[in-house]
This record gives C-alpha cells, structure tokens and sequence, in this order.
C-alpha cells in the first residue's frame, strides 16, 4: 500500500471518528468508552489498531481527554449525570446502524 493510501484511509477514519463523536456529542453524551468506538469501527468495516486509534483521538479537537480507556470530549461541568456503559453501547449501535443504512 502506498503512503498517500494510508494517509487517506487514516484520514477517512478520522473523519467518521468525528462524525461518531459529534453525534454522540449532540445526543447529550460526554464521554466513549474506547471499545465502544473500537467495536463501533469495526462494525462500519473499518479495522483501526489501539495505538493508530489513539493517535488519530489525539488530533481530533473536540477530545477533551482519554483517560482509563474512556474518551472525553465537549465536557459540560453543569452536566451531572453520565451515561453508563450499556447506553453509550446502544447509542452507538443505533447510530452505525443508522450509517450503514445510508451508506446503503
């Protein structure tokens, strides 16, 4: 595989890392846990290795922190209550299932 096809993969990646973020930013959510984006990626078709991941986590702006395998991002101290892990799991789900219908 050539370097410019690995810069794009990566920078695709990146771009539906945002997407996954954004939204889950806009449903109220605070915080991902690493395996649920992990588990959200591979479900998209898209296979991305814990160090690249974490790479690609720290350029993203809307990262506020990653901390104990939890993604930190668009952090509201007003905000009390967070969302455990089972509804981070289905918020996600619904919305890569959401994506893979529209890419359909």
């Amino acid at each position: 595989m050539r370097f410019s096809e690995i810069v794009e993969d990566t920078s695709d990646i990146k771009s539906i890392i945002i997407d996954i973020i954004s939204v889950a930013s806009a449903e109220g959510m605070t915080s991902l846990s690493i395996d649920t984006l992990h588990k959200s990626l591979a479900e998209m078709g898209n296979e991305v290795d814990h160090s690249i991941l974490f790479d690609l986590l720290d350029s993203i702006p809307i990262v506020d922190n990653i901390k104990d395998d939890v993604i930190f991002f668009g952090r509201d101290d007003s905000s009390s209550s967070e969302p455990t892990r089972d509804q981070q799991d289905n918020r996600i789900d619904k919305m890569a299932r959401k994506q893979v219908k529209k890419d359909i």
